[in-house]
């Protein structure tokens, strides 16, 4: 039997993109595909669909929190939780990135020194993403430091790894607290 594919639905393209970059071994081996949507309300709308469609699939909503303040991200968390969970207990997972997925990024040093060198990439969120994904292809981004910077993100992993049959050592080694 082969692995269950984690989809993981994310609110716009440079999302999209950052997720893309993180998570390329995944992607290459079929373990984990990426969609995004224009809003957050329209990734929810997706998830719930997914989940009204097959719900042994595992779904991850990554969304920005948008704040730091840890009320105001509880209280999105536990909305959007509960929306998911009148479908279904389990097999999915609301990840909100504190407060944002290009924080995520910016927790690998290699991505903070190309920031510091190239006023692009500095300057514009889409030249970023695009930019992201290239640099990954070549250098894999540091998933220890965002880890370490985001347990959100070592949420995230732990759900691609508990729905996976393949258990990469990337995927867990590079995401240690």
């Amino acid at each position: 039997m082969a692995s269950p594919q984690v989809q993981l639905l994310a609110e716009n393209l440079p999302e999209h993109r950052f997720l893309e970059a993180i998570f390329l071994e995944e992607r290459r081996a079929g373990l984990v595909t990426v969609s995004s949507y224009l809003l957050p309300s329209t990734a929810l709308a997706a998830a719930e669909l997914y989940l009204l469609q097959d719900r042994q699939r595992p779904i991850a909503l990554v969304l920005n929190s948008g704040t730091k303040v840890p009320e105001q991200i509880e209280r999105k968390r536990a909305s959007l939780q509960r929306v998911l969970s009148r479908i279904t207990p389990e097999h999915w997972l609301v990840v909100l990135a504190i407060p944002d997925v290009d924080s995520w990024i910016m927790a690998d040093p290699q991505v903070q020194e190309r920031m510091a060198a190239d006023l692009a990439f500095r300057e514009s969120r889409d030249e970023r993403s695009a930019r992201i994904a290239e640099l990954a292809r070549t250098h894999p981004l540091d998933r220890n430091a965002i880890g370490q910077a985001h347990p959100e993100f070592r949420d995230l992993v732990g759900f691609i790894e508990q729905h996976t049959s393949v258990h990469t050592q990337t995927l867990s080694q590079n995401c240690e607290p």
